[in-house]
């Protein structure tokens, strides 16, 4: 029995081993709990969720037409967008002195995008068509492109033929069909006046047979552009339409009106305010869009 009492203070001073956690490589222990270790990124990365994820770098892009009509008087749009940046002052530029101009050469990418228009080169100037760079840059470093897109400058369509009027003198020659005059119509023969000014050009003619007509009038106009009247392809050519071109030819025949509006296109190949145009042209009435008239007119004064 003594035995015994002797023993019961060493059983109440015993304990049993401590149970210890042991982590993983990816994990520290806190109190008794593993949790996630900090992930120790570098540069360029960041730790989201525990893990070491890249840093999106800005990438910026430009976005224009793959083949764009060398004529100053068509500007195209150019669009430029940076992902992963805003508030980024950028400038456009070409890598071809001479290509064309933009209307606005320098921006803010504030929001998503930002537009501008490129007017080229006109295709009869010398270098002007072939392949072409438009680029964007930081306005801090304006000469290092930061983004670029490959283009073509193409010399546009051809808008009715000249043939019968380079013979040399003045003439007016055309082709209707039910608009304006119904048939093949030269006129070499008569009064030729050219006035207007430098975005318009207004030619009026009176032939010597009255079997041709008493008075025919042609008017080139590029004054709702902007601009003056250049050589080159002229589309979408509406009457009074603010950024478009303008052209009407009238005659004193029973055809010679248009009651719903006209359309047309024209290219002036040769023009000198005050002495000399050449040029050809293509109408037509809005309702009636198979029924018009195409044809050229030199004159010289």
């Amino acid at each position: 029995m003594r035995a015994l009492l002797r023993l019961i203070p060493l059983l109440v001073g015993c304990s049993s081993t401590e149970h210890r956690v042991t982590c993983n490589a990816d994990t520290t222990l806190e109190g008794d709990e593993c949790v996630a270790t900090p992930a120790t990124c570098g540069t360029g990365t960041r730790e989201v969720n525990g893990a070491c994820e890249a840093i999106a770098l800005p990438a910026f892009h430009v976005v224009a037409p793959a083949q764009i009509v060398a004529d100053a008087a068509r500007p195209v749009r150019v669009l430029a967008y940076a992902e992963n940046l805003l508030g980024e002052a950028i400038v456009f530029r070409t890598d071809r002195p001479g290509a064309g101009d933009f209307t606005q050469p320098t921006a803010v990418l504030d929001v998503a995008s930002t537009t501008t228009r490129f007017a080229p080169c006109n295709a009869t100037t010398p270098g002007c068509l072939g392949p072409l760079r438009i680029e964007i840059a930081r306005a801090s470093a304006p000469t290092v492109a930061i983004a670029a897109i490959a283009v073509e400058l193409i010399a546009g369509p051809k808008i009715g033929s000249a043939e019968r009027c380079l013979d040399g003198g003045n003439v007016l020659s055309f082709e209707g069909r039910g608009f304006v005059y119904p048939g093949d119509l030269t006129i070499t023969d008569g009064v030729f006046r050219l006035s207007g000014g430098d975005a318009r050009a207004v030619i009026d003619i009176v032939p010597s047979s009255p079997l041709q007509g008493s008075k025919w009038s042609l008017v080139f106009d590029t004054v709702q552009l902007g601009q003056k009247l250049l050589p080159g392809v002229y589309l979408d050519a509406l009457q009074g339409a603010v950024g478009h071109a303008s052209l009407n030819v009238t005659g004193q025949t029973p055809f010679a009106a248009c009651r719903t509006g006209l359309k047309g296109e024209f290219e002036v190949i040769e023009f000198e305010y005050g002495k000399q145009l050449t040029a050809t042209f293509r109408e037509w009435c809005l309702d009636y869009t198979n029924q018009e008239l195409t044809g050229c007119v030199h004159v010289e004064l």
